[in-house]
């Protein structure tokens, strides 16, 4: 298994990678920040009001795609179904440009894997994995990048024919437990469509891609008769829309 060690250290190096990008970018964000204020020190006096925050529900659904598999297979996009939770904007500056996205919700995933050979519906087989999320991101003028991390709360896999269905869920704990908490990359954009005084209606595309394999041990992927080699890595594509309410002051 030194592909997949090798895989796994690389990835926790990036992640680390990331985790430090993020905070220098905060970091000096803040720094800046500070010395604005104390180059407008009667605007500041002057000001009272409080800053505006935003909060609401995002819905919507992600086609996704293993970017790893064994020789002999071949894998296909499935669409995750739904995607759906709330965010939470909080903007570092008054102009509501720049600030700190929060994201709590449950996101779908989904792909196909079939031989590469005399695939039919009784040999293709659908993966569907389903996580309770974390997403810590940077906001700026609707460009968000960030991590998302996520706990398993289900998962299953099927052929197309519609035969036997292969669940883990959290009644049976010791086969949820195989699964790895999934820790990935976000990069995408918030387009407003609608912008009122109560809020604003976003179009949200965002790209995701694993950091971690779907399951702690490649040995216990035990899904579909694939017999992958390899942990199943998740990229995915974010559709959907959010509908942001604005608290407090302009």
């Amino acid at each position: 298994m030194l592909f997949n060690r090798t895989l796994v250290t690389s990835g926790k190096l990036i992640m680390y990678k990331l985790l430090l990008l993020i905070i220098i970018v905060i970091v000096s964000i803040s720094i800046t920040y500070s010395q604005n204020m104390e180059s407008k020190p009667d605007e500041i006096k002057v000001s009272n009001k409080t800053y505006s925050f935003y909060v609401g529900p995002y819905f919507g659904a992600k086609a996704s795609v293993s970017t790893n598999v064994s020789g002999g297979r071949k894998v296909g996009v499935a669409m995750g179904f739904p995607d759906a939770g709330v965010s939470v904007v909080l903007p570092f500056f008054r102009d509501r440009r720049r600030g700190m996205q929060v994201n709590f919700g449950y996101e779908s995933y989904a792909y196909i894997t079939k031989p590469e050979k005399n695939a039919d519906d009784a040999n293709t087989i659908k993966e569907k994995y389903a996580y309770i999320n974390i997403s810590p991101m940077l906001h700026v003028s609707g460009f968000i990048v960030g991590l998302n991390i996520g706990i398993p709360v289900s998962a299953s896999a099927s052929n197309l024919a519609g035969g036997d269905e292969i669940v883990y869920t959290a009644e049976n704990t010791e086969m949820l437990s195989l699964i790895s908490t999934n820790i990935e990359a976000k990069v995408g954009f918030n387009i407003p469509i609608i912008n009122l005084k109560t809020g604003m209606l976003n179009f949200n595309i965002v790209a995701t891609y694993a950091l971690t394999g779907y399951y702690k041990d490649a040995d216990t992927y035990k899904f579909s008769d694939s017999k992958m080699e390899f942990n199943p890595i998740p990229a995915g594509l974010h559709l959907g829309f959010s509908y942001l309410f604005k608290i407090g002051d302009e």
